[in-house]
Formats: structure tokens, sequence, C-alpha cells
């Protein structure tokens, strides 16, 4: 198992792909890869907004193990149905 060093955390997106060309990398398995979702925990909600062109209100969430630059923005109406509360 891979810890932190400090806190003991880890974070599965902090893994990095290794691929020589001994291993017969395809484009249908990159494709795979790369659809494979990861689910996040929320650490925090920090603000919200009204995205008039959408017409939709947006949160700009932190997540669990990755950096302040990786908080994204998501719809509230998405969040609220993937997210149990």
């Amino acid at each position: 198992m891979v810890r932190h060093h400090k806190s003991g955390n880890v974070h599965d997106s902090r893994l990095k792909f290794f691929a020589d060309s001994s291993l017969d990398v395809t484009e249908a398995l990159l494709a795979h890869v790369d659809n494979q979702g990861m689910v996040l925990k929320i650490e925090q909600l920090k603000s919200h907004r009204f995205v008039k062109s959408r017409i939709e209100w947006q949160l700009l969430v932190s997540w669990v193990g990755l950096q302040v630059e990786e908080d994204s923005r998501e719809s509230l109406r998405t969040m609220a149905a993937e997210v149990p509360i």
C-alpha cells in the first residue's frame, strides 16, 4: 500500500501510468482507461454561483486528496443526484 509520508492519505489520481514498447498498449486500451471515472470525496463546498447562460447553479468543490488547483465547478443538479447525503 502506498502512503503519504506525513498524512498517510493517498489518492489514486497521484498514480502515474507506465508503458514501454513491450506492453502492447493499444488505442482501445487507452480509451478504456480514459473512460474510467474516479470516485472522489468532497472536502468542502467553497462557493456557489448562478450561471445565466446555462440557467443553472454551480458549486465550487474542493476534493479530498487533491490540490487547490484541482478544485472544480460542478452543477448543483448533478451533485444533488450523485452525492449521497
